[in-house]
């Protein structure tokens, strides 16, 4: 089942700054900064680019589920022959929210050209029974094992039916992520983590929580 965006929040515009209106009307909080250091977090798109930042954070809880959403964006810098300097900005919608046991690194993305270019190669990443599921989705983890528990059938569904997003795991946390959308619809990045969550298997608890 597709994502559904089954929130709609009004967007405001005031003095160039976007404002998520109805936010605290449904018991989230809004601010133009980042309040909590989330690039702390060891997230490897935390890592991109020559510089970085986060705003318009949105926090609170959904069925339980502590969620932060954020745009974030990351530069690098440039220069040419003649010693011309240039920067261009790489801009993403985002959501980290809490996991119950201690993930080792694990990323899935669509696979891309490059990806597909280094398949064709030799370089290969986790490979798994569905070659459906292999030629639209990569997926790499410090632990391999831990992937193919994370990506049961029941996952590897849920990740064919709703292409495009991006989903990395480390330590307590998990981040989904995707070009930057509007406002508006940054609960649809919201709704893809929160499902996600809902969809990690009961065999990842009963395997990776401390004293296992």
């Amino acid at each position: 089942m597709a994502v559904a965006l089954i929130i709609v929040i009004g967007v405001l515009v005031v003095g160039g700054t976007i404002v998520f209106g109805y936010a605290g009307h449904l018991g989230f909080q809004y601010s133009t900064e980042d309040p909590f250091d989330l690039l702390s977090l060891p997230f490897d798109l935390f890592r991109r680019g020559d510089g970085r930042g986060v705003e318009n954070v949105v926090w609170g809880q959904r069925d339980g589920l502590d969620i932060k959403a954020f745009e974030y964006w990351y530069y690098e810098d440039s220069s040419d022959a003649e010693g011309h300097t240039s920067r261009d900005y790489t801009h993403f919608s985002c959501t980290v929210v809490p996991t119950v046991v201690s993930c080792p690194h694990t990323s899935i993305a669509p696979e891309g050209v490059f990806s597909r270019l280094g398949r064709a190669l030799g370089f290969h990443d986790i490979e798994f029974e569905s070659e459906e599921f292999n030629k639209a989705m990569k997926v790499n983890s410090a632990d391999p094992k831990f992937a193919t528990y994370l990506v049961d059938a029941r996952m590897m569904q849920w990740l064919l039916d709703n292409k495009g997003w991006h989903f990395e795991l480390c330590d307590r946390w998990l981040l989904a992520y995707r070009s930057r959308t509007k406002p508006k619809l940054i609960w649809g990045v919201i709704e893809a983590a929160r499902e996600f969550h809902q969809h990690i298997p009961k065999v990842i608890e009963e395997t990776y929580r401390e004293g296992s």
